[in-house]
């Protein structure tokens, strides 16, 4: 009980005011867990949550029904999700990453729906020991030495410090029972094979006290993670800047006054909180090699997401902004007093105005002179700038859908980056205003 009131001091949670979603799967770790709780925070402050994922079949039933009954005995509220793991996994992903989106997408609306202040997941100490070993073998910096964080937004680990088989003797001498999972025991899994099969063989042939000593590890390395997260919460703000298009973007000559070492745990840093995954140390160190580059340059993240660099900015894209052919030219005349039309990745509409000041600041919007808007061509970026001298302000990733207005007499319009377009308030003209149709999994 000590060790659960530190951790919840600690993450925060430890109060009668706090209301909290328990993730319980019915094993031993989520059982004392839930009871644990139970003698700190009053009853109706506490939700029980459960996730079935369709994999184990009537065993996993079994656990739902098991759960569902004991947050009944012990007056609890109960909530349960079943889902289709294997339906459901997307692309390049495994099943353990794919069960791990859907039950935390779960409890994350859990907690909305019960206006939950905290989640609680059980992961122990000797978790911890096993997703170190984890990361090492996959191959991890810093970050991967310190393991699971205790606490990360509203979730948080309350038998953190605490072993597993120390659950087990708690929840027997009280003679709660709990639910085992055999999927536990199946060794195809790599960390499986960790917990039943290395720590065993590295305390039995190396060190007896080898979990003691990476949870030490670990908490060196968290400290370490910890100062380099507040310097880059710091830096943020002052690398990033606005590309339209782009999911997140940064200031290219900002960001090469910082060690290329540090550039890159920034980046990682910043897509992490868009929710995607870290890259591989190989694949960052090309990214370090790709930040000396002046030339533009492409390196896939993640799935479709790209990130591409050119010498104002670094970029993270949707790759349909990359592979999707460009649209082709089109004419367009404005003889109606408004209108709409789609080309590429974009909506447009489109109406007759006497400009004002109120007009003319909208990011988004071109405006043509009435007597310029009779034939126009609409083209590409990429197309524009092949057939006239100049650079256009536009990142090169994303000319081929970006659109060009160009009038018979020569006179040319786009929706530039930073830029406000002006016009004479008694001109007569037309505002068009352009916004994507093309929205992905990444953007609002």
């Amino acid at each position: 009980m000590a060790a659960l009131k530190r951790a919840g001091k600690r993450q925060g949670w430890l109060g009668e005011s706090q209301k909290m979603v328990a993730a319980v799967s019915g094993g031993s770790d989520s059982v004392c867990m839930l009871w644990l709780l139970m003698k700190v925070m009053p009853a109706e402050n506490l939700i029980v949550a459960h996730v079935n994922h369709g994999i184990r079949a009537e065993a996993a039933k079994r656990d739902e029904e098991f759960v569902g009954n004991l947050a009944k005995e012990w007056n609890l509220a109960f909530t349960s999700v079943t889902f289709d793991v294997p339906r459901e996994k997307n692309k390049g992903e495994s099943m353990e990453e794919a069960g791990r989106r859907l039950r935390y997408g779960f409890l994350e609306e859990c907690a909305e729906r019960f206006g939950a202040d905290w989640i609680a997941v059980g992961h122990t100490a000797d978790d911890q020991v096993e997703t170190i070993l984890h990361n090492i073998l996959r191959g991890c910096g810093i970050r991967g030495l310190a393991g699971i964080p205790e606490k990360r937004g509203k979730i948080v680990r309350p038998v953190i410090e605490m072993k597993r088989l120390d659950l087990m003797e708690f929840l027997k001498a009280r003679k709660i029972p709990w639910m085992t999972d055999d999927t536990n025991k199946d060794t195809s899994y790599l960390r499986n094979r960790i917990r039943h099969e290395l720590i065993p063989y590295l305390e039995e042939s190396y060190n007896k006290k080898i979990g003691e000593h990476l949870l030490g590890l670990a908490e060196d390395a968290r400290k370490i993670s910890e100062r380099r997260s507040y310097l880059i919460s710091r830096i943020l703000p002052w690398l990033r800047t606005e590309v339209p298009c782009a999911i997140r973007s940064w200031d290219r000559k900002r960001l090469s006054g910082i060690d290329a070492e540090m550039a890159v745990e920034i980046l990682v840093e910043d897509c992490k909180k868009l929710g995607l995954k870290s890259l591989e140390r190989r694949r960052l160190k090309s990214l370090v090699r790709l930040l000396g580059k002046e030339d533009p340059w492409r390196l896939q993240w993640q799935d479709r997401i790209e990130m591409c660099g050119s010498s104002e900015y670094l970029m993270l894209v949707e790759r349909d902004w990359l592979t999707r052919e460009k649209p082709a030219a089109a004419k367009l005349s404005f003889d109606e007093p408004e209108g709409a039309f789609s080309w590429g990745l974009w909506k447009f509409s489109w109406r007759h105005v006497s400009c004002s000041r109120s007009l003319s600041t909208r990011p988004w919007r071109m405006f043509i002179p009435k007597e310029e808007s009779r034939n126009c061509l609409l083209t590409d970026a990429a197309t524009f700038q092949k057939q006239h001298s100049g650079e256009m302000p536009v990142p090169w990733c994303f000319r081929r859908q970006w659109p060009v207005i160009v009038a018979p007499s020569g006179n040319w319009w786009t929706l530039v980056y930073r830029s406000k377009v002006g016009c004479k308030e008694d001109l007569d003209s037309i505002a068009i205003q352009a916004e994507l149709a093309f929205k992905g999994d990444y953007r609002a």
